[in-house]
């Protein structure tokens, strides 16, 4: 199914014809259960910039499949190279917030919205919701660690949204 999913693809780009590449083929591969070879064909296609918008079902199985897969980092760098349709921005959003993907939440509602401002208020909330979240479960270290005034440590994953947020203004 490797094989065949990357053969469907081409044959479907070169004849500009992606109406049957996510209708009847994308079916064909799930009645199989093997959607997970075209998904994974698909990520290629994307990142060469030839596939930037997908139909609601094909976006939430890849994200799907990323997912199980412990493939989040490429979903990121995927998620740079797509448009994403007004109708799937808060699931895509809300999928990528809820896995501590900044970048990809910055770009996704950045371009989605044209809102850069909110964008940052929002991963800025989702940081200070960490302190009550997370705040009792912190745990001082021997290492200094910076901290927000007043607070506990803040955690590797409230620096990494700091970092973004910095890269992002």
């Amino acid at each position: 199914y490797q094989l065949v999913s990357a053969v469907c693809l081409e044959f479907c780009f070169a004849c500009g014809n992606l109406t049957l590449l996510f209708g009847s083929l994308y079916d064909i591969f799930v009645k199989a259960r093997q959607q997970l070879h075209f998904l994974d064909a698909l990520e290629a296609h994307i990142m060469l910039g030839d596939l930037n918008v997908l139909p609601t079902r094909i976006l939430v199985d890849l994200f799907e499949f990323f997912a199980k897969n412990q493939r989040m980092s490429a979903l990121e760098r995927c998620v740079v190279h797509m448009t994403i349709m007004p109708e799937d921005l808060d699931f895509t959003s809300a999928f990528l917030l809820k896995r501590g993907m900044s970048s990809g939440f910055l770009n996704v509602w950045a371009r989605g919205l044209g809102d850069h401002a909110g964008a940052f208020v929002c991963l800025v909330e989702h940081l200070l919701q960490f302190e009550s979240r997370n705040g009792s479960s912190n745990k001082r270290s021997s290492s200094p660690a910076p901290t927000v005034a007043g607070s506990m440590p803040l955690t590797p994953e409230q620096i990494e949204i700091g970092y973004k947020l910095l890269l992002f203004v």
